[in-house]
């Protein structure tokens, strides 16, 4: 299929990062994913005059190859680059390279603020959020939920609710088979109380004559 979709759609991330790695890509979230440039003006010529507002897509054929970081500085509190915090299809890692190759993640603003003064072209972003990249600094609390981290609460809960439906089925299914095993033990029961009966009455016949 020539239409990915939406970058949040293409990545995973485990919790603790999703603010992060949110925080670092912002309005990139909402960039829509194709394999070709051609996509692109299929989809707006298709679309025609029903498109409201402007929409950017990443055709893969077309990124450039993406700047190599540079090495990780030997600070404290430093997590790593953004890029490796996600999980993406493979394909895929030539998007996210471009798109957070040079950012490098830290645990809070003062790792933020040395980082900053050692920067050789790099962004930064703490695990709560606050970013930094050519001499700004982005902070404060988000006025909306954290699409990232919403997706990632979404997915441990499927996944909860998967092991639950299956502890469920495991259980229904150790039920189902007590339950056999106990029909089968009443028919046996049954059949030996009528071979009982059966022979009793023949004993009672016999002893008649």
């Amino acid at each position: 299929e020539e239409l990915l979709g939406a970058v949040r759609d293409l990545m995973s991330v485990e919790a603790p990062y999703a603010r992060a790695d949110e925080a670092a890509l912002g309005p990139k979230l909402q960039h829509m994913v194709v394999e070709r440039g051609d996509t692109v003006k299929e989809i707006l010529n298709e679309m025609g005059s029903s498109l409201r507002g402007r929409v950017t897509f990443w055709a893969l054929d077309l990124l450039p190859p993406p700047f190599a970081a540079p090495e990780i500085p030997a600070l404290d509190d430093v997590v790593g680059w953004a890029v490796t915090l996600l999980k993406f299809d493979p394909k895929l890692q030539r998007l996210f390279e471009n798109l957070l190759g040079r950012t490098l993640v830290v645990q809070h603003m003062d790792a933020l603020l040395s980082a900053a003064r050692r920067s050789k072209g790099f962004s930064i972003v703490t695990m709560d959020g606050a970013y930094y990249r050519a001499g700004a600094i982005t902070a404060g609390p988000t006025t909306g939920p954290m699409l990232m981290g919403r997706k990632t609460e979404l997915a441990d809960a499927e996944s909860k609710l998967k092991e639950l439906v299956n502890r469920i089925a495991a259980e229904e299914e150790v039920h189902r088979r007590a339950c056999s095993e106990l029909a089968a033990a009443r028919n046996t029961a049954e059949a030996a109380y009528r071979r009982y009966k059966d022979a009793d009455a023949e004993h009672m016949a016999a002893t008649a004559i």
